[in-house]
């Protein structure tokens, strides 16, 4: 991920998590695009009172939130792979965020990252 980008991928945590596990996660393991892309998207979308949001918002939001960094380097539209963060994914690796809707192709909601108990 280029300098910008992880700067701000930073500057999202701070404004946005307010949990800190949450945070962790977000900027320490989370560190696929598709990750933590999906994951600020959808806990904004909540955030904004989405019950239910579509992949098109999701991609709206981070157009927003990215500004020209959007779909540049590190931050491709083709690499957002919302699915791959569904909880029923296999592509998530251990940190899933979003719950696919079901009969609704394409809508998800945001759950967050599971926290694991110590």
């Amino acid at each position: 991920m280029n300098l910008t980008l992880e700067k701000r991928k930073q500057e999202l945590a701070n404004q946005y998590i307010d949990d800190p596990e949450q945070k962790e996660i977000f900027l320490n393991k989370a560190t696929r695009y598709s990750m933590w892309a999906n994951y600020i998207a959808g806990l904004i979308l909540n955030s904004k009172k989405y019950k239910e949001f579509h992949v098109t918002d999701i991609r709206r939001e981070l157009k927003h939130l990215l500004g020209n960094l959007y779909d540049g380097p590190g931050a491709r539209e083709s690499s957002l792979l919302t699915a791959d963060m569904a909880y029923t994914s296999n592509w998530h690796s251990g940190n899933p965020c979003l719950e696919k809707v079901d009969g609704k192709k394409g809508y998800y909601r945001f759950k967050g990252f599971p926290i694991k108990s110590s």
